[in-house]
């Protein structure tokens, strides 16, 4: 062998030796991190699991509010009658209007023989649609 070679070898595999130590360093840190990540996957899965369980939740409490507000909704309409076919009232204003479909209610009631004594009996009566006077 050469002096030269000779002279640079033991640098030569100190560096070989340097590398070896810093790659083995840097596996390990890499299984380290892969540890680390699978933990975090673990945790992401589990999180996505419980927001799914309170996304139903939240939409089961939805449900429920829609559900009640119906059952309030038809128990304040249970008594509502729908007459169609009336013609419209010839008044000017709205409360002789108002009178006017009144009398046509009691007309309607007498005709089928239900006795219905308007004033007591009757809270409103609302028409569906605008007025027209061509109607």
């Amino acid at each position: 062998t050469c002096l030269s070679c000779s002279a640079y070898a033991p640098k030569f595999n100190a560096s070989i030796i340097e590398l070896s130590r810093r790659i083995t360093e840097v596996e390990s840190h890499c299984d380290l991190n892969t540890k680390d990540i699978d933990v975090m996957k673990k945790d992401i899965d589990s999180i996505n699991v419980k927001i799914s369980d309170a996304a139903k939740i939240a939409a089961t409490d939805v449900s429920t509010d829609k559900i009640f507000s119906e059952i309030r909704d038809r128990e304040s309409r249970k008594c509502n009658v729908i007459v169609h076919g009336v013609p419209e009232p010839s008044g000017e204003d709205r409360e002789s209007r108002q009178n006017d479909d009144k009398e046509s209610l009691a007309d309607i009631c007498d005709n089928m023989g239900v006795n219905l004594c308007t004033d007591n009996n009757v809270r409103f009566i609302t028409r569906l649609g605008k007025f027209d006077r061509e109607k």
